[in-house]
This record gives C-alpha cells, structure tokens and sequence, in this order.
C-alpha cells in the first residue's frame, strides 16, 4: 500500500524546508506555498517553452520548480496559486544561469515519480516572496539578463495605453520609492491590461505596488525597467515592505495622518513624473522658450484630417479647433510610424512597386479622421531662428479631440488671430 507523503513526514520527522533538500537523490519530501505561476514565452515563434513554477516554504527560501509542456496536463490542474502542498519524489537539478525570477542555486523538475498532494493551510509559511531591487541600484543592471527584478513603489502617474508599430501594446508606470528616487516601468500586453484592471479597485487611494520579473532597459539617458513573461503586479498587498515604504513615505510628508496621493494619469509618463503641459496649434505657434530654456515640451491633441506625398516621405496633416481661430499644422517625423502601426520602409516599399506613386496607401488613410496625442519640442531654431519643423517625440491614440487651453507654464504672445503661414512640424 503506498504511503502519504504528508502523513510519513508528520510520523517521522522528515526534513520538510527547502534548505534541507540534498542533491542527488530524488528522495525529498517539501511543504511549500504555489506563489506564482507563468509560461515562459518563446519570443520569435510564441511558442510556449515551458511552465515556471515558484514554490515558498516556511523558512522564507523559495525555489523554482519547471513543468515541461508534457507534463502540463499533469502537474498544473494541480499547482494553484497561494495554495499549499507536500511534494515528494523530484530531481533537485542545477538552475538556469540566465532569466532567473529566484536567486537560488537550483531548481526542481518533476518526473513520472513525483507526487503532489495539498496540504491544510495553517498560514506557517508565507504567502508573498519577492527578490527586491533598490531604485539606485537598477542603472547598473541595463543590460543585465543574468536574473530578473523586483521592485516595489507608490504609483505616481500611469500613462496611456499605447500601440506601438509591431502591434504590441504597452503602459508607462511611474514609480517612486521612500529616497524620492523614480522609475518607469513598461509593462507589455497583458501585464499593462492587468495592471489597469487592478486601479479600479483602489477607489481613489494611493497605491503600493511590487513588480515582478523586469528587465533593466536604457531609453535615452535614463535607466528604465520592462517587463517580461516572469512579470506580475500585486496592488496593496498584506506584505511587510510595502507596509514600511508607506510609513516611511507618510514620515517624509511630516503628516502620517494626511493621505498620500492617488494615482495620476498622464498621456505621457516623465521620468521625473512632471505634467507635461498640454497647449493648442495656435499656442505652440506662438510659443516662446524662457531664457536659459534649450528646449520646452508640450503636448497637443489632434485629429488627423489628411496625407500628403511629400518626395518619397508622407506628411500628416492635423487640426484642431482652439478658442482664436481654425489652424492647421503639418506633421513630418519618423515616429508617424508608430501612428500609422506600420514600419514606414513597408509603406514606401510598397510605394515603389506601385505604378501611380502620387497614390497615398490605403494602411496610411485609415488614419485619417482619428485623433491622436502628439508631445512636440519646441526648440530655439523653432523660435529665433524661424525653423518650421517641429520634433515629434511621442504619438498615442485618443478616442476624440477635446477643448484645449493654453498652459500657463508657457509664455506666448497676444492672442491674435494667426496670419502666418502654414508650419511644419
């Protein structure tokens, strides 16, 4: 009669914590807490690779166990998450050297003798495990793939969800940790989606985040974080560091009392979390750069109300009503490709190999007529010089065009109807 792995481990005192696991033996017998659950993702085809599994015991030593895709059918119906259960009979095998979620020397794989029965939680062993990054530390870690990131924060602004031209969909988070340090962390696809299905249930009150998984990236000069298949969000939990970030944090307001802020969405998420103003054509037209300024940015919200072939490369024309007058402005850039959702060498590849050329394709008019964001830089040569070209930086889409008022942050000159000719931007 075979034995329960539960019952001979109460009998016989058989070790049952991860740091009493011996190699080379399959012999072993945990309790350990499902903490999390993922597929790791083969980028270049979607396929999935295999099933990552994150096992707690009561020590606080996590390790991860991998489920083969032959396996699935087998293990995972089994493996739910914050449950608990005795795993026995498992190979004790040396860990990945790359993409590692656990800082552990090793990992568990199952075979065709492991068993895995659950076990009554009696909440012995943790429910939250986390491998933390400080902020100050994550500049270093750019390029570093050896393990992942974990990080915790107060969400400070939140931006858009935007497409970018493969497709794929993404969301800017702005977090901020008790040194007042900031990051932004990109969230992909469904992670952004689980993400802002968690806000809702905040209800206005600030929140307290730990993000999974992440990668450091490098955009421009600042270090940024991305996440990855590994990737979860977890909103408020019961989880000793985030309760002590919120005290440090209401300690650094000199009110413990008084409540932190919400969440505040942006179109565009800064790292320093700064509102980018948002002004009219008419205002940017006009725009003047205070002294000392190199540059000033802004946003502006726009529909596109046609194209035009201009030598090979397409303009994007784009009006907006604003409270003087009816004006239009002219879009020029390479990131229209991230409006249009279709690389541009595509386009003009195909512009090529048509026999009417002054055609515009039809992939670039079915942006016509929907509204977009458009942060812009506005430069000395835009102003001292006469420069016509505007940068645009970043594009997102918007469901319709709203009334716009000129930012005070912004000096421009007497609102009078414009009579110069149509810019480029």
């Amino acid at each position: 009669m075979e034995t329960n792995p539960l019952a001979t481990m109460k009998s016989t005192g058989e070790a049952n914590t991860l740091a009493a696991m011996k190699p080379n033996t399959d012999g072993n017998t945990i309790l350990v807490r499902v903490t999390r659950v993922w597929e790791a993702i083969n980028k270049r085809n979607g396929t999935t690779l295999h099933t990552n599994v994150v096992l707690l015991d009561q020590q606080d030593k996590h390790i991860m166990a991998v489920v083969r895709n032959n396996q699935k059918q087998i293990y995972l119906p089994i493996l739910k998450e914050d449950e608990v259960f005795v795993i026995s009979n498992f190979k004790l095998v040396p860990g990945p050297k790359q993409y590692k979620a656990v800082d552990a020397e090793h990992s568990i794989n199952f075979y065709y003798k492991t068993k895995i029965e659950k076990s009554p939680d009696t909440n012995v062993i943790p429910h939250y495990k986390f491998e933390l990054t400080p902020f100050s530390d994550i500049r270093n870690l750019v390029g570093n793939v050896n393990m992942l990131i974990d990080v915790i924060g107060l969400v400070k602004t939140y931006g858009q969800m935007d497409r970018r031209n493969n497709g794929a969909q993404k969301l800017d988070v702005l977090l901020t940790d008790s040194r007042s340090e900031n990051i932004v962390v990109t969230l992909w696809e469904d992670r952004s989606k689980q993400f802002l299905e968690l806000l809702p249930a905040c209800k206005g009150d600030p929140v307290f985040v730990v993000v999974t998984g992440l990668l450091a990236k490098k955009f421009s000069a600042e270090a940024s974080l991305s996440s990855t298949d590994a990737t979860r969000c977890y909103i408020n939990i019961d989880y000793a560091p985030l309760t002590c970030l919120k005290n440090e944090l209401a300690a650094i307001t000199g009110n413990k009392t008084a409540p932190l802020p919400p969440p505040k969405f942006e179109h565009f998420v800064t790292p320093t979390g700064e509102s980018i103003p948002e002004l009219s054509i008419s205002s940017i037209l006009e725009a003047l750069i205070p002294p000392g300024t190199l540059a000033i940015h802004c946003i502006c919200r726009a529909k596109i109300i046609s194209i035009l072939d201009g030598n090979g490369w397409f303009r994007v024309v784009i009006r907006i009503e604003d409270p003087t007058a009816s004006t239009t402005v002219t879009l020029f850039n390479k990131e229209a490709e991230q409006v249009i959702g279709v690389p541009l060498k595509k386009i003009l590849a195909e512009q090529e190999q048509d026999d009417d050329s002054t055609q515009v394709p039809p992939v670039l008019k079915n942006i016509i007529g929907k509204t977009f964001v458009f942060q812009l830089k506005i430069t000395p040569y835009n102003i001292i010089q006469g420069c016509e070209e505007y940068t645009v930086t970043r594009v997102s889409e918007v469901a319709e065009v709203s009334n716009i008022t000129a930012s005070p942050n912004i000096g421009t000159s007497s609102a009078t109807p414009l009579k110069k000719k149509q810019r480029v931007v």
